[in-house]
């Protein structure tokens, strides 16, 4: 046994021992091996499909509605509004 674990390296042995962790906890607590053994239904990725534009993904996303104007947000003729932004980017606390 001590000859089986000298060849072993930390993480293999760190392994084993959470394995055996494991089977006592599944033992102690009465966990059925089809519980955790049960292999799960995965769906067959299809890696030859055909690119999409991420322009056209964009504008085509049902996710995002698109039906309205957009607004000018930034008004182009308060000077100050410019001042004020781009002096609390470089420092938060002085306004100007």
């Amino acid at each position: 046994m001590k000859d089986e674990l000298s060849y072993l390296t930390s993480r293999d042995r760190r392994r084993l021992k959470r394995q055996k962790l494991g089977e006592q906890y599944r033992k102690e607590n009465g966990i059925p091996p089809s519980f955790y053994k049960t292999k799960t239904e995965l769906q067959d990725v299809d890696l030859n499909r055909e690119s999409m534009d991420r322009t056209e993904k964009a504008i085509t996303s049902p996710s995002v509605p698109r039906d309205h104007d957009p607004k000018d947000d930034n008004p182009k003729d308060d000077i100050m509004n410019r001042v004020v932004n781009h002096a609390h980017q470089r420092n938060p606390n002085k306004k100007w």
